[in-house]
């Protein structure tokens, strides 16, 4: 049975995700297998503190933001997108998130 720190993180992975093409292209940046990753996504596996620091590292988050309650996560994520769009963010924009829209 899932637990609650479970639940958080897969619903902040997948919206965070959701922000790509598709959870194979992720993986293939991220360098991760897509069933483990799919693992987290379910809630049925919890990544270990490597796993979770590279996909912080990938995402531009601190390892702890994964366990932030799904609101407040997402604020976070607004909060990287407006520093993404600022002129000293474009210097080193290869580095950053790419938030691709989401098709309606």
């Amino acid at each position: 049975m899932p637990s609650e720190d479970n639940t958080v993180l897969k619903e902040n992975l997948r919206l965070i995700c959701g922000h790509y093409r598709s959870i194979a292209d992720v993986c293939r940046k991220l360098g991760m297998n897509r069933q483990q990753f799919n693992k987290y996504l379910s809630g049925t596996t919890v990544p270990s503190q490597n796993s979770l620091r590279k996909m912080a590292e990938f995402f531009e988050l601190d390892t702890s933001d994964f366990s932030l309650p799904h609101q407040e996560f997402s604020t976070r994520l607004d909060m990287l997108k407006t520093r993404n769009k600022t002129p000293d963010a474009e210097k080193s924009a290869k580095k950053r998130v790419r938030w691709v829209p989401l098709s309606t």
